[in-house]
């Protein structure tokens, strides 16, 4: 249940008033007025304050274009870094794949599992961090997707497996044939 504000205007007559009810704004940072009190109101009002600061300290941060490849080195002086203080997990999950860079300086990364994602997600400040001061732009962010690969074909029988690497190597099956092997 909202609470409603209640906004009392006084005028030179004492026995008109008006009374308006205010809906308050939904705000993900505001959490729901359960009543009316003062220490209510300047509990809003500092978090209103420290959003508006948050949006114009936002607003002084550096913007500076870059390219894929400066992303790129520098994502990899990063891992490189991590490798030294022996963080060698997230070294592997760093260089598992190369990131794509969007237009809107968006990092897009591909893991194979949950978990690396997890691991990486849980190191993403840090990360994101470094990348935001070498490259001299606050508006990077990071995406990160899974993509499972299930298929993996596997080969049980002789004939399969020979079937297999003679899609790899056609010469195979002249090898066969001159030395009279079977599958």
């Amino acid at each position: 249940m909202k609470a409603e504000l209640i906004n009392v205007e006084k005028n030179t007559n004492p026995k008109q008033q008006e009374v308006t009810l205010v809906e308050p704004k939904p705000n993900q940072n505001l959490h729901e007025i359960k009543a009316f009190t003062i220490s209510s109101l300047a509990k809003e009002k500092d978090i209103l304050k420290n959003t508006q600061f948050q949006t114009q300290a936002k607003a002084q941060y550096e913007v500076r274009p870059f390219t894929e490849t400066e992303m790129l080195l520098q994502w990899n002086k990063y891992a490189q870094k991590m490798e030294e203080q022996g963080n060698l997990i997230l070294n592997s999950i760093l260089t598992m794949s190369d990131p794509k860079l969007n237009e809107d300086f968006s990092i897009n990364y591909t893991l194979p599992n949950e978990s690396t994602k997890f691991e990486l997600v849980k190191n993403q400040t840090n990360l994101l961090g470094y990348l935001r001061g070498m490259l001299h732009n606050h508006d990077i962010l990071l995406n990160v997707s899974v993509v499972e690969n299930t298929t993996i074909k596997r080969f049980y029988t002789p004939e399969e497996k020979y079937n297999h690497f003679k899609t790899l190597n056609p010469d195979i099956e002249i090898l066969r044939k001159t030395f009279g092997l079977d599958f």
